[in-house]
């Protein structure tokens, strides 16, 4: 099964590549199910020497392995992996990706950052703040008989980016843009 990961990997990278796009590689099932894709059976892991090699062979640039995370709704409390973070890090130099951020605490962000993750994947709970805030908008609506679309969009902005700026300070990002875009 590596072998087939790698091969495909291997193709992406090279298409992607020759177009300007990096890649993050994810050839680890991540458990969990987000947008109606992935299961909750981890199916297939590697060593963290296989995870680094594979990358060095396909040149992938971000590795997104297994942490004990989960993609979505977590359905049980995760067992947390910082160590293989630790072990990973140690082998290569590419970006560490945690997918499966939402539902962690603080705490748990912290511990990852500091064991050498180097981006985070919030995207459910960015959906959430935006479905939520669409819905008190609509119920709003409702009871007042306003419907207007363009004020909605304000609101599930306002809400999207206050979620986005908690997570900025969070993982120790607030006060570091560059000038050419936030780090």
């Amino acid at each position: 099964m590596l072998a087939q990961a790698e091969e495909e990997t291997g193709e992406v990278v090279a298409l992607a590549h020759a177009a300007g796009v990096d890649v993050e590689s994810e050839i680890e099932n991540i458990v969990g199910v987000e947008d109606g894709v992935g299961s909750d059976v981890a199916v297939h892991a590697y060593s963290v020497d296989q995870l680094a090699e594979t990358a060095e062979r396909t040149g992938a640039d971000l590795l997104a392995p297994q942490l004990g995370t989960a993609h979505g709704q977590y359905t049980k409390a995760p067992v947390l992996l910082p160590d293989r973070v630790r072990e990973l890090a140690r082998l290569t130099d590419r970006p560490i990706v945690l997918h499966g951020g939402t539902g962690l605490d603080d705490a748990d962000f912290r511990t990852f950052i500091d064991a050498g993750v180097a981006k985070i994947n919030i995207s459910t709970g960015l959906k959430r703040a935006y479905m939520h805030a669409a819905l008190e908008h609509l119920r709003r609506a409702e009871e007042r008989d306003k419907w207007d679309p363009p004020s909605m969009f304000k609101d599930i902005s306002a809400a999207v980016t206050t979620e986005i700026a908690r997570y900025f300070d969070v993982f120790g990002s607030t006060g570091h843009a560059d000038g050419a875009g936030a780090t």
